[in-house]
């Protein structure tokens, strides 16, 4: 969303300047030899893109997650 976002199209996600933005991105940084990523759902279009790694999680969903079993008392 951030991206979208400083494109004004927040949100936005299936927009083609969005797309087409991250498409160079992508090619940027294989062509640097740089692993390409994401935690972004759903995974096929990136997929699509070359990537090395997904991760399962995010580092938001991990704090909601623990902090709920913290407040919990478990």
């Amino acid at each position: 969303l951030d991206l979208s976002g400083s494109l004004g199209k927040l949100g936005q996600t299936d927009d083609p300047e969005v797309n087409s933005m991250i498409d160079l991105i992508c090619e940027k940084v294989k062509a640097a030899g740089i692993l390409l990523g994401t935690a972004s759902w759903p995974f096929g279009p990136w997929k699509k893109r070359g990537l090395n790694w997904i991760a399962l999680t995010s580092d938001f969903a991990s704090i909601v997650s623990y902090s709920k079993i913290i407040l919990s008392g478990n």
